[in-house]
């Protein structure tokens, strides 16, 4: 997860903190409740709570290296693309959700575009966060960042 910080440096924000200290009880509450945890608690950074690729057994943060206390945060839902890369320009990255096909977890490099029978097949939810766009070859796409792999 990353923001701007007042002076436009970009900041990698700790994706473990919410994992660990969240509470989630499903992965279909991840979305709204790490939205909630983020404003209520504050987040650190990755460097003070690294990622580990599973969840621990506590929550154990410092609460003096919190960078980010989070005054305007929105939640979208189903925005138009032209919105939402305005959004991202303007504000910075952000956080989104999405089914993940078979397919996704074996990406490496390139536009990842599945077909629609594959989006069909998806069943694993993966939390993402949008850093840019762009479009190459008259296709546009999302650039975006996980912590789940290379």
């Amino acid at each position: 997860m990353y923001a701007k910080a007042n002076n436009r440096t970009v900041l990698s924000f700790s994706e473990q903190q919410i994992i660990d200290c969240g509470n989630f009880t499903s992965p279909c509450q991840e979305n709204i409740l790490s939205h909630e945890f983020i404003k209520k608690n504050g987040v650190v950074t990755e460097a003070d709570y690294p990622y580990v690729g599973k969840e621990n057994e506590k929550c154990k943060y410092d609460e003096n290296k919190i960078k980010l206390w989070p005054t305007n945060m929105l939640l979208v839902g189903n925005l138009p693309e032209t919105l939402l890369k305005l959004f991202i320009k303007e504000h910075g990255p952000g956080y989104f959700r999405m089914k993940a096909p078979p397919s996704f977890f074996n990406y490496k490099t390139g536009i990842y575009s599945p077909t629609q029978e594959e989006c069909g097949k998806a069943t694993d939810a993966r939390s993402l966060t949008i850093v840019g766009y762009g479009i190459e070859g008259g296709q546009n796409y999302w650039i975006v960042k996980g912590s789940f792999g290379t």
